[in-house]
Protein backbone atom coordinates (compact mmCIF):
# COMPACT_ATOMS: atom_id res chain seq x y z
CA UNK A 1 0.00 0.00 0.00
CA UNK A 2 1.42 3.58 -0.51
CA UNK A 3 0.61 5.88 1.71
CA UNK A 4 1.37 9.71 1.76
CA UNK A 5 1.71 11.60 4.87
CA UNK A 6 2.04 15.53 5.50
CA UNK A 7 4.00 16.78 8.12
CA UNK A 8 6.41 13.94 8.23
CA UNK A 9 9.07 15.26 10.45
CA UNK A 10 6.33 16.48 13.16
CA UNK A 11 6.10 14.54 16.44
CA UNK A 12 3.42 12.72 14.95
CA UNK A 13 4.05 12.07 11.99
CA UNK A 14 7.14 11.21 12.33
CA UNK A 15 6.28 8.37 14.03
CA UNK A 16 3.47 7.22 11.63
CA UNK A 17 6.74 7.14 9.35
CA UNK A 18 8.54 5.10 11.14
CA UNK A 19 5.73 2.23 12.26
CA UNK A 20 4.41 2.56 8.71
CA UNK A 21 6.82 2.18 6.78
CA UNK A 22 7.75 -1.37 8.16
CA UNK A 23 5.22 -2.89 5.52
CA UNK A 24 4.30 -0.27 3.13
CA UNK A 25 5.41 2.75 0.98
CA UNK A 26 5.52 6.03 2.59
CA UNK A 27 5.59 9.69 0.35
CA UNK A 28 6.85 11.76 3.37
CA UNK A 29 5.99 15.38 2.65
CA UNK A 30 8.34 17.76 4.61
CA UNK A 31 9.63 21.95 4.79
CA UNK A 32 12.62 21.51 6.39
CA UNK A 33 15.56 19.04 6.22
CA UNK A 34 16.38 17.71 9.40
CA UNK A 35 17.54 14.63 11.08
CA UNK A 36 14.60 12.64 10.38
CA UNK A 37 14.55 13.16 7.04
CA UNK A 38 17.73 10.62 6.75
CA UNK A 39 17.37 7.98 4.10
CA UNK A 40 14.97 4.95 4.96
CA UNK A 41 13.33 1.84 3.71
CA UNK A 42 10.57 2.17 1.88
CA UNK A 43 10.34 5.83 2.83
CA UNK A 44 10.44 9.07 0.10
CA UNK A 45 10.85 11.66 1.37
CA UNK A 46 9.65 15.32 -0.60
CA UNK A 47 10.64 18.62 0.23
CA UNK A 48 7.79 21.33 -0.36
CA UNK A 49 7.65 25.03 0.37
CA UNK A 50 4.08 25.39 0.97
CA UNK A 51 1.76 22.33 1.38
CA UNK A 52 -1.13 25.14 0.14
CA UNK A 53 -0.52 25.28 -3.58
CA UNK A 54 1.78 22.19 -3.84
CA UNK A 55 2.07 20.81 -7.14
CA UNK A 56 1.92 16.83 -6.49
CA UNK A 57 3.56 14.88 -9.28
CA UNK A 58 1.15 13.46 -12.04
CA UNK A 59 2.71 10.14 -11.26
CA UNK A 60 2.03 9.75 -8.11
CA UNK A 61 -0.25 7.21 -6.76
CA UNK A 62 -1.46 6.20 -3.30
CA UNK A 63 -4.45 3.94 -1.42
CA UNK A 64 -4.33 6.43 1.68
CA UNK A 65 -3.29 9.77 2.88
CA UNK A 66 -2.43 10.81 6.70
CA UNK A 67 -2.53 14.63 7.02
CA UNK A 68 -1.04 15.37 10.25
CA UNK A 69 0.43 18.82 8.88
CA UNK A 70 -0.96 22.28 10.50
CA UNK A 71 0.26 25.51 9.81
CA UNK A 72 0.81 27.24 13.20
CA UNK A 73 2.68 30.40 11.57
CA UNK A 74 -0.41 32.87 12.40
CA UNK A 75 -2.12 31.32 15.29
CA UNK A 76 -1.28 34.24 17.78
CA UNK A 77 -0.96 36.94 15.09
CA UNK A 78 -3.84 36.89 12.80
CA UNK A 79 -6.68 34.67 12.94
CA UNK A 80 -8.28 34.92 9.64
CA UNK A 81 -4.53 34.15 8.12
CA UNK A 82 -4.37 31.58 10.22
CA UNK A 83 -7.95 29.69 9.08
CA UNK A 84 -7.22 31.27 5.55
CA UNK A 85 -3.47 28.91 5.71
CA UNK A 86 -4.63 25.67 7.01
CA UNK A 87 -8.13 25.57 4.86
CA UNK A 88 -6.05 26.85 1.27
CA UNK A 89 -4.06 23.15 2.99
CA UNK A 90 -7.40 20.99 3.40
CA UNK A 91 -8.50 22.09 -0.19
CA UNK A 92 -5.25 21.43 -2.38
CA UNK A 93 -5.26 17.67 -0.30
CA UNK A 94 -8.65 17.27 -1.86
CA UNK A 95 -8.06 18.78 -5.18
CA UNK A 96 -5.10 15.77 -5.41
CA UNK A 97 -7.29 13.42 -4.06
CA UNK A 98 -9.89 13.32 -6.75
CA UNK A 99 -7.41 12.63 -9.08
CA UNK A 100 -6.83 9.16 -7.31
CA UNK A 101 -9.00 6.20 -8.45
CA UNK A 102 -9.26 4.73 -4.41
CA UNK A 103 -8.14 6.45 -1.28
CA UNK A 104 -9.05 7.09 1.98
CA UNK A 105 -8.35 10.64 3.48
CA UNK A 106 -7.10 10.52 6.99
CA UNK A 107 -7.50 13.65 8.37
CA UNK A 108 -6.29 14.59 11.72
CA UNK A 109 -8.83 16.29 14.04
CA UNK A 110 -8.63 17.03 17.57
CA UNK A 111 -11.08 16.45 20.74
CA UNK A 112 -11.23 20.65 20.56
CA UNK A 113 -13.52 20.54 18.47
CA UNK A 114 -16.04 19.84 20.96
CA UNK A 115 -15.08 23.24 22.64
CA UNK A 116 -16.48 23.87 26.42
CA UNK A 117 -17.33 19.35 27.51
CA UNK A 118 -20.65 19.72 29.56
CA UNK A 119 -21.39 16.18 29.78
CA UNK A 120 -19.41 13.28 31.40
CA UNK A 121 -19.12 11.25 28.44
CA UNK A 122 -18.17 12.52 25.25
CA UNK A 123 -18.99 11.05 22.39
CA UNK A 124 -19.16 11.83 18.76
CA UNK A 125 -23.08 13.67 18.62
CA UNK A 126 -22.14 16.28 21.10
CA UNK A 127 -22.57 19.55 19.58
CA UNK A 128 -19.76 22.10 19.82
CA UNK A 129 -19.55 24.80 22.13
CA UNK A 130 -17.60 27.63 22.86
CA UNK A 131 -14.71 26.51 20.39
CA UNK A 132 -11.17 27.94 20.76
CA UNK A 133 -9.22 29.14 17.43
CA UNK A 134 -7.91 25.85 17.01
CA UNK A 135 -10.97 23.57 17.39
CA UNK A 136 -12.87 26.32 15.36
CA UNK A 137 -10.21 25.66 12.60
CA UNK A 138 -10.05 21.73 12.65
CA UNK A 139 -13.55 21.82 12.64
CA UNK A 140 -14.41 23.88 9.75
CA UNK A 141 -11.48 21.55 7.88
CA UNK A 142 -13.63 18.36 8.75
CA UNK A 143 -16.68 19.82 7.27
CA UNK A 144 -14.64 20.58 4.26
CA UNK A 145 -13.64 16.93 4.03
CA UNK A 146 -17.09 15.53 4.52
CA UNK A 147 -18.58 17.52 1.35
CA UNK A 148 -16.12 16.10 -0.59
CA UNK A 149 -17.44 12.72 -1.71
CA UNK A 150 -14.09 11.10 -0.63
CA UNK A 151 -13.59 8.05 1.39
CA UNK A 152 -12.38 10.04 4.76
CA UNK A 153 -11.94 9.28 8.52
CA UNK A 154 -11.79 12.33 10.87
CA UNK A 155 -10.03 10.99 13.63
CA UNK A 156 -10.51 13.42 16.66
CA UNK A 157 -7.62 13.05 18.77
CA UNK A 158 -6.83 14.13 22.22
CA UNK A 159 -2.87 14.31 23.55
CA UNK A 160 -1.05 11.92 21.38
CA UNK A 161 2.26 10.38 22.95
CA UNK A 162 5.14 9.65 20.89
CA UNK A 163 7.50 6.76 20.49
CA UNK A 164 10.16 8.24 17.89
CA UNK A 165 9.76 11.52 18.77
CA UNK A 166 10.94 12.53 22.24
CA UNK A 167 12.10 16.26 21.83
CA UNK A 168 9.14 17.95 23.24
CA UNK A 169 8.89 17.39 26.96
CA UNK A 170 5.67 19.43 27.73
CA UNK A 171 2.94 17.98 25.95
CA UNK A 172 0.71 15.86 26.34
CA UNK A 173 0.36 16.07 29.65
CA UNK A 174 0.99 12.53 30.39
CA UNK A 175 4.25 13.34 29.42
CA UNK A 176 5.03 16.76 30.80
CA UNK A 177 4.33 14.56 33.91
CA UNK A 178 6.45 11.98 32.98
CA UNK A 179 9.33 13.88 32.99
CA UNK A 180 8.68 15.89 35.88
CA UNK A 181 8.77 11.95 37.85
CA UNK A 182 11.77 11.41 36.32
CA UNK A 183 13.37 14.53 37.56
CA UNK A 184 11.87 14.14 40.76
CA UNK A 185 9.85 17.57 40.08
CA UNK A 186 6.87 18.63 42.38
CA UNK A 187 3.95 18.81 40.57
CA UNK A 188 -0.18 19.33 40.81
CA UNK A 189 -2.76 17.47 40.10
CA UNK A 190 -6.32 18.51 39.82
CA UNK A 191 -9.64 15.98 40.69
CA UNK A 192 -7.11 13.43 41.24
CA UNK A 193 -10.45 10.94 42.11
CA UNK A 194 -11.97 11.75 38.50
CA UNK A 195 -11.17 8.90 36.23
CA UNK A 196 -8.92 9.67 32.92
CA UNK A 197 -8.83 8.38 29.10
CA UNK A 198 -8.11 11.34 27.54
CA UNK A 199 -4.94 10.23 25.97
CA UNK A 200 -3.79 8.09 22.81
CA UNK A 201 -0.29 6.51 21.44
CA UNK A 202 1.21 6.88 17.99
CA UNK A 203 0.92 3.10 17.79
CA UNK A 204 -2.64 2.58 18.19
CA UNK A 205 -3.45 5.53 15.68
CA UNK A 206 -0.87 3.71 13.70
CA UNK A 207 -2.65 0.23 14.13
CA UNK A 208 -6.23 1.93 13.02
CA UNK A 209 -4.63 3.45 10.15
CA UNK A 210 -4.03 0.14 8.41
CA UNK A 211 -7.05 -1.63 9.92
CA UNK A 212 -9.37 0.95 7.85
CA UNK A 213 -7.72 1.31 4.56
CA UNK A 214 -7.44 -2.92 4.41
CA UNK A 215 -11.35 -2.95 4.89
CA UNK A 216 -13.07 -3.15 1.73
CA UNK A 217 -15.97 -0.49 1.40
CA UNK A 218 -16.43 2.86 1.74
CA UNK A 219 -15.72 4.99 4.59
CA UNK A 220 -17.17 8.48 5.77
CA UNK A 221 -17.24 9.37 9.09
CA UNK A 222 -15.94 11.27 12.36
CA UNK A 223 -14.53 9.06 15.67
CA UNK A 224 -13.22 9.51 18.80
CA UNK A 225 -10.05 8.33 19.54
CA UNK A 226 -8.49 7.75 23.18
CA UNK A 227 -7.56 4.89 25.62
CA UNK A 228 -10.03 2.66 26.54
CA UNK A 229 -10.66 1.59 30.37
CA UNK A 230 -10.32 4.97 32.08
CA UNK A 231 -8.57 4.86 35.49
CA UNK A 232 -8.81 7.07 38.24
CA UNK A 233 -6.04 9.91 37.98
CA UNK A 234 -4.70 9.39 41.88
CA UNK A 235 -4.35 5.63 40.85
CA UNK A 236 -2.27 6.21 37.27
CA UNK A 237 -0.24 8.63 38.78
CA UNK A 238 0.46 6.35 41.61
CA UNK A 239 1.46 3.73 39.17
CA UNK A 240 3.43 6.14 37.24
CA UNK A 241 5.35 7.00 40.41
CA UNK A 242 6.42 3.59 41.15
CA UNK A 243 7.62 2.60 37.73
CA UNK A 244 10.04 5.41 37.46
CA UNK A 245 10.74 5.35 41.67
CA UNK A 246 9.94 8.72 41.51
CA UNK A 247 10.26 11.06 44.54
CA UNK A 248 8.08 14.04 43.35
CA UNK A 249 5.72 15.23 45.95
CA UNK A 250 2.30 15.41 44.13
CA UNK A 251 -0.11 18.01 45.28
CA UNK A 252 -3.36 17.70 45.07
CA UNK A 253 -5.91 20.38 44.71
CA UNK A 254 -9.89 20.64 43.43
CA UNK A 255 -10.89 22.48 40.44
CA UNK A 256 -14.12 23.47 39.38
CA UNK A 257 -13.35 22.85 35.27
CA UNK A 258 -15.19 19.87 34.39
CA UNK A 259 -13.77 16.66 33.94
CA UNK A 260 -15.09 14.29 31.14
CA UNK A 261 -14.12 11.23 29.71
CA UNK A 262 -13.86 10.36 25.65
CA UNK A 263 -15.97 7.32 24.31
CA UNK A 264 -14.91 5.25 21.71
CA UNK A 265 -17.95 2.91 20.79
CA UNK A 266 -18.39 4.05 17.65
CA UNK A 267 -15.17 3.28 17.01
CA UNK A 268 -14.53 -0.02 18.56
CA UNK A 269 -17.87 -1.01 17.06
CA UNK A 270 -17.18 -0.29 13.24
CA UNK A 271 -13.46 -1.96 13.74
CA UNK A 272 -15.12 -4.64 15.95
CA UNK A 273 -12.23 -4.67 18.60
CA UNK A 274 -10.96 -2.86 21.36
CA UNK A 275 -8.48 -0.03 21.43
CA UNK A 276 -5.38 -0.29 24.11
CA UNK A 277 -6.02 0.58 27.83
CA UNK A 278 -5.27 3.83 29.63
CA UNK A 279 -2.89 2.23 31.65
CA UNK A 280 -0.81 0.25 29.00
CA UNK A 281 -0.74 3.19 26.65
CA UNK A 282 1.11 5.29 29.60
CA UNK A 283 2.99 1.85 30.54
CA UNK A 284 4.07 1.74 27.07
CA UNK A 285 5.38 5.36 27.18
CA UNK A 286 7.30 5.21 30.40
CA UNK A 287 8.97 2.25 28.75
CA UNK A 288 9.35 4.25 25.87
CA UNK A 289 11.46 6.86 27.91
CA UNK A 290 13.97 4.24 29.46
CA UNK A 291 13.11 4.91 32.82
CA UNK A 292 11.69 1.38 33.10
CA UNK A 293 14.32 -1.39 32.34
CA UNK A 294 12.22 -4.48 32.25
CA UNK A 295 9.68 -6.29 30.36
CA UNK A 296 6.09 -6.60 31.58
Amino acid sequence: MNILITGATGSVGYDLVNYLSKNHKIYALYRKKTHKTKTKKNVIWIKIKSLSDFKFPKKLKIQSLVHCAVDQRYLNIDKNKYFRSNISITKNLLRFLKKQKKVIFFNFSTIEIYGTVNTNILNESYKPLKKNIYGTMKFKCEKLIEKSGLNFVNLRLPGVLNTFSKEIKNRPWINLISNKLINNEEFSIYNSRQKFNNIINTSEIAKLIIKLSKMNKDIKSNFNLSGSKPIKLKELIKFMILKTNSKSLVIEKKSNKKSFLISNKKIENFLDCKIENTIKIVQDHLKNLKVIKYDY
